[in-house]
């Protein structure tokens, strides 16, 4: 389905950014272009050296999604989107909730409104699990980015959402942290119940090409990923370093889900994802659209579920720590 297009990318100078252009260049020959945008020139500097030998197909915008005048520029031409632009960083978003709801928020209602003024196809928002039932900031931007995306749809253009975990690995993620942080010999821990869902920065951009394969449109795409317990990761990465319990924060949830409560009604799943679609979608349907089957058991699918055994986590980091 790509053959020919051209793929837009905010936050494309993002750890998951990065992932999913080199994943769509490296698979798909037959692709037109992919344009990156985002604000940061370094990171442009640095990708177009990281990625030089892609630069036949590789354009690259500087720009901020809170300028609509420029997103409207940077999609222009384009057929598909990959909305991966946003604050992520949960302390930060909680400092500055203003600064999140401007790019998180206000930033999607801009892509929405300039998608809809061009040729695109397509567009894809990059969700997390913190939109679930949210307590943070953070949250809180994802689940009304969520919510705006969806209800733009179109018979037009097909609007859809995929909702990642933590991308171990990625910058700012809690593996390079307890990494640089075991030299200190003390690794802070708010809660020693606390597990997170997690997937490799890798499997993160697989679920965006999945969901942009498979969309109709007003859907959300939950990948069927792993959980791990924080402990865990901090005694594999500094098995030396004394563990200091510093207290949950309000921002900070023990357990993350994937699905919310009221979502499970109206879930389907198949092997690798559950399904969250839009309104009225019939079991045949979804079946016929996604190979999917309604979940039968209508319960809250919580980061205490699936979690990973501690050989099973050493395998997962392992090239990460390595890396870092």
């Amino acid at each position: 389905m790509f053959n020919g297009q051209s793929i837009l990318v905010t936050g494309g100078t993002g750890s998951l950014g990065k992932a999913t252009v080199k994943l769509f260049l490296e698979q798909h020959i037959g692709i037109d272009k992919v344009r990156v945008f985002s604000r940061d020139e370094l990171k442009h500097q640095q990708m177009k050296l990281e990625f030089e030998q892609y630069e036949d197909r590789l354009e690259y915008m500087i720009g901020d999604v809170r300028d609509y005048d420029r997103l409207e520029e940077a999609i222009d031409g384009m057929d598909i989107v990959v909305h991966a632009a946003a604050m992520k960083q949960v302390g930060s978003c909680e400092s500055n909730p203003h600064e999140c709801f401007k790019t998180n928020v206000i930033g999607t209602q801009n892509l929405i409104k300039a998608a809809n003024h061009s040729s695109v196809s397509k567009v894809l928002f990059i969700s997390s699990d913190k939109a679930v039932e949210p307590v943070s900031v953070y949250g809180n931007s994802k689940q009304a980015g969520e919510k705006l995306i969806i209800s733009a749809s179109t018979e037009n253009i097909k609007f859809g959402a995929v909702r990642l975990g933590n991308l171990l690995g990625s910058s700012g993620s809690v593996v390079p942290l307890f990494t640089r942080l075991r030299s200190k010999g003390r690794i802070p821990i708010t809660d020693f119940e606390i597990t997170r869902f997690c997937g490799t920065i890798h499997e993160g951009a697989e679920s965006i090409k999945y969901a942009l394969e498979n969309m109709i449109g007003g859907e959300v795409f939950i990948p069927k990923w792993n959980s791990f317990r924080i402990v865990d990761l901090a005694k594999l990465i500094a098995p030396n370093c004394e563990l200091e319990l510093i207290g949950l924060q309000n921002h900070e949830k023990v357990h993350e889900k994937l699905i919310g409560t009221k979502e499970s009604e109206n879930t389907f799943e198949n092997s690798n994802y559950w399904i969250f679609p839009k309104n009225g979608l019939s079991i045949d349907q979804a079946l016929d659209y996604y190979q999917a089957l309604a979940v039968q058991s209508k319960v809250m699918i919580d980061s205490r579920h699936f979690i990973l055994s501690i050989e099973e986590l050493r395998l997962l980091i392992n090239p990460i720590t390595t890396a870092v």
